[in-house]
């Protein structure tokens, strides 16, 4: 699991900072969200410079800060280590390896750029690499029950990130990732739904924990260096499109919301952590986005809204033809797709106090009850379907000439 912690501390830092006195009243730390003169201007910080034994002491004494905050145990030692750049990429194509194919990511991007979320003349994967280089400070791996801790992570976010993936740990232990997330299946929105899960434990976790370490005065967190690194970090992803980096904001912040039961980023990051419904959303994942993004729908009874299944028969195909993706794309990908392209790809990452106002969904997406699309090919043609199933008819005709 990586963490893009300039993602998630982004708005968590800022939401803290919101929701909680001043520390006059002996309670969390302020933080500044005001941009340096130039936000382009990477700020010259300490990286990481901890020994073997140092890394592996704190990580014993955050281990022991998890168990407390999530009321599990670990169930054995985790491995810690320093990682460069090229051995994150080393993983992440491992990692792509093992959980899907060129044909697959051929197809995903070709999807995107005929659904008009990713311009044509851009290669998607190099941009996402380039993204995952700027903003990652360490990874688990499932595989290995190890973590790596990036190299050139500023100081002030070291033990911020232990903590987020010394949880995604704990979870591996006890859940087991890789094998719930093949339980889950392939589609797009139920595995983008369980990413949520992870990401927002993490989330939740890494924001409590920072939230002691500010109160305490223990945990040796400069907050104003900072927040100053998440601006400039922030900044660094302008131009992105949404469809790149808004579903990993969504499954930071959004799954820690739903964690909390809540849809408001404020009210996530000033409750206390809810391990017993970590525990439930693990062992019984929800199964889209829509639930993610309108927590009543998975967790309160009587409201449990579940996605309606569609099946393309494609045994029919004419000779030549042959089917190159199927997929269910979801509430939260629908929300891109429909918002007007003169409102895509403008967030202001210069403040990060904009991704406090991050909207996942419109007046259009919520209405999602379920969809499917599929991707046929024939020599150098292709013909993308999607079919999409609403809540209520009143949903398709109140938009139906926007």
């Amino acid at each position: 699991m990586l963490t893009t912690e300039t993602l998630a501390l982004g708005a968590f830092s800022c939401l803290v900072a919101c929701a909680t006195p001043r520390p006059e009243a002996r309670a969390y730390a302020a933080i500044q969200t005001t941009a340096p003169q130039d936000a382009r201007e990477p700020l010259e910080e300490p990286a990481t410079k901890w020994t073997q034994a140092e890394l592996e002491k704190v990580s014993r004494e955050i281990m022991a800060d998890i168990e407390r905050l999530r009321g599990e145990k670990f169930l054995r030692p985790v491995a810690v280590k320093v990682s460069t750049k090229a051995e994150l990429l080393d993983y992440i194509k491992l990692r792509e390896a093992k959980t899907e194919t060129p044909e697959k990511r051929a197809a995903d991007e070709l999807i995107a750029k005929m659904l008009g979320v990713v311009p044509h003349d851009m290669d998607l994967r190099a941009r996402t690499y380039a993204l995952l280089e700027s903003q990652v400070g360490g990874f688990y791996d499932p595989d290995s029950d190890s973590f790596s801790l990036m190299d050139k992570l500023p100081v002030p976010l070291t033990k911020i990130t232990l903590a987020h993936e010394l949880d995604h740990a704990l979870d591996d232990q006890l859940f087991g990732i890789d094998a719930t997330l093949e339980r889950v299946g392939p589609d797009s929105d139920a595995t983008m739904a369980f990413q949520a899960v992870v990401e927002g434990a993490g989330t939740a976790v890494m924001t409590q924990w920072m939230v002691e370490a500010m109160t305490s005065g223990k945990g040796g967190i400069d907050m104003s260096a900072l927040s100053e690194k998440q601006v400039n970090e922030l900044a660094s992803m302008a131009g992105a499109p949404d469809w790149l980096w808004k579903p990993m904001m969504a499954v930071y912040s959004g799954g820690a919301a739903f964690l909390a039961r809540t849809t408001s980023l404020i009210a996530a990051a000033s409750k206390p952590l809810d391990g017993a419904a970590v525990r439930t959303a693990f062992e019984r994942p929800p199964r889209s986005t829509e639930q993610v993004l309108h927590p009543d729908k998975y967790w309160k009874e009587g409201e449990i809204d579940e996605p309606r299944r569609i099946t393309f028969d494609t045994a029919g195909l004419d000779d030549g033809w042959k089917v190159l993706r199927e997929d269910t794309l979801g509430e939260l990908a629908l929300g891109i797709i429909t918002t007007p392209p003169g409102a895509r790809d403008n967030t202001d990452f210069s403040n990060p106090m904009s991704l406090m106002s991050l909207a996942f969904t419109n007046d259009i997406s919520s209405g999602w009850g379920g969809d499917r699309i599929v991707l046929v090919g024939k020599d150098d043609a292709r013909v993308l379907r999607w079919v999409t199933v609403w809540d209520s008819a009143r949903v398709i005709l109140a938009h139906e000439h926007d």
